[in-house]
């Protein structure tokens, strides 16, 4: 219906009005595992692989399709599960109902099996619809190239936090693996994004950004949303890019531009794990989100943005290190070498602790170093006050190294592993070997287990 006789532009268009604040509208649950939004977001995303296909689409049906998308696929069940992924993702790519894997699949809410079945291969790399809606979207309207370099019109701000809000729920509710390689391959959302990223940050339009776009909660920066995007798709890109790509080709970002992304993406890092609180007070809780998408929470906008900036600076740090392209200098920030950011460091259990786990490249080397000392001595001088009494005696089979090995150590806690462990060895016979523990034979233990443990016999390593 919605792609027959041209009537496409005004179905979806009403339902783009209608949604998500007259939810009425929707068709009534056929099943339980039937719900009416489930079925129109399949039968929508199935029109739109056939309407965007057209050469003469235009970008406002693009613009409709994404705001009833996002409205509906919100309120689909969220698919984490490995198991989950590779059961859904067969059936999309004709995996045989019956296989084993398919029996271990837990869904809360579980849509009926062809209804899951529809939705996925929508976003299958083979079905364009993700290459269609983004370049559609930004074709005309967002450039990837710097030749503007004042702030983005109302138009680019407005397909900008459109497709945003679309790519942030959507990887909130299927497998990355299934949508990621489209984005990163078919389409210019990297270049197009860090252009609009780099004039939003140097004309300061962020205030203006978060205020304009409706998805996006109201207390939230205004730079949260597209950063929390591009992290991803970029990160993704840099599995593939070879030396040749990144220094010589200077593909997707020129390496002028790579200096300057590092310098804003660690600014916002530092921001939402330093200034922004981690977690939501209930009066912020209570802010509206004018659209009423679960999933575009500040708390799940700071959580994918968090984990996406400190993985990317991660990754770009890696290359920094194999032929420079920025100073080292440039990921780290200033506060990180206070000493009230390195006393709470050392103390553990606090914001600056979980920084060096998160993002260690925020502090410099010789930070980092001074940390580690500090709490290694901290460590010392706790596991000192251990009472001899409070040693741990272990009894090996050399016959069974590994596996006693195992057994008992896994008894052990966190502190008890720093105490003092004696070991005495029992031979083939049963009979515990002579000799007094002082360290040697302690060192012998560590040795042979280190040993067996990467023996290919075990396969505990490939």
């Amino acid at each position: 219906v919605f792609s027959a006789n041209g009537l496409s532009k005004y179905y979806i268009h009403q339902i783009a009005c209608y949604l998500p604040s007259r939810a009425d509208v929707l068709p009534n649950d056929i099943s339980a595992k039937q719900p009416g939004y489930a079925c129109v977001l399949a039968n929508v995303l199935e029109a739109a692989t056939w309407i965007l296909s057209e050469p003469k689409f235009a970008s406002d049906r693009a613009a409709d399709i994404i705001a009833v998308s996002t409205s509906l696929l919100d309120a689909l069940p969220t698919i984490t599960s490995a198991t989950e992924t590779v059961f859904l993702y067969g059936l999309c790519t004709g995996a045989d109902d019956d296989d084993d894997m398919a029996m271990d699949v837990d869904v809360k809410d579980e849509l009926d099996i062809d209804l899951q079945k529809q939705i996925m291969a929508a976003f299958d790399s083979n079905t364009k619809l993700l290459e269609h809606l983004v370049n559609a979207l930004f074709t005309g309207t967002l450039s990837t190239n710097y030749s503007d370099p004042s702030g983005p019109s109302d138009a680019e701000v407005e397909a900008v936090g459109s497709i945003c809000a679309f790519l942030h729920v959507m990887f909130s509710t299927l497998p990355l693996d299934v949508t990621m390689t489209a984005l990163a391959y078919r389409t210019d959302i990297v270049p197009a994004l860090w252009n609009f990223i780099k004039r939003c940050h140097e004309n300061q339009r962020w205030p203006y950004f978060s205020k304009y776009i409706s998805p996006l909660p109201v207390d939230a920066p205004g730079w949260l949303l597209p950063v929390s995007v591009f992290c991803p798709i970029y990160k993704y890109m840099l599995k593939i890019v070879d030396n040749e790509e990144f220094y010589e080709q200077e593909k997707p970002l020129s390496l002028k531009d790579l200096k300057a992304l590092v310098l804003i993406l660690k600014q916002a890092l530092w921001q939402l794990l330093w200034i922004i609180p981690s977690h939501t007070s209930p009066s912020q809780k209570a802010l509206p989100n004018p659209l009423g998408l679960k999933k575009m929470s500040i708390d799940s906008l700071k959580s994918q943005a968090r984990i996406g900036l400190s993985e990317l600076l991660t990754q770009l740090q890696d290359w920094n290190s194999r032929l420079p392209f920025t100073a080292e200098s440039d990921f780290y920030s200033q506060e990180a070498t206070s000493e009230n950011f390195v006393s709470q460091a050392i103390l553990g259990n606090t914001r600056a602790s979980e920084i060096i786990k998160l993002a260690p490249f925020l502090a410099p080397f010789t930070i980092r170093v001074k940390i580690f000392t500090s709490q290694l001595a901290n460590s010392k001088q706790s596991t000192a006050s251990h009472s001899a009494l409070t040693r741990h005696r272990f009894k090996i089979r050399r016959s069974r190294l590994l596996e006693d090995a195992f057994d008992q150590l896994s008894l052990l806690s966190e502190e008890d592993l720093k105490g003092p462990i004696r070991v005495s060895f029992v031979n083939e016979h049963g009979v515990e070997e002579a000799g007094i523990d002082g360290g040697g034979i302690f060192k012998d233990f560590m040795e042979n287990i280190t040993r067996a443990a990467f023996d290919v016999q075990y396969g505990l390593f490939k």
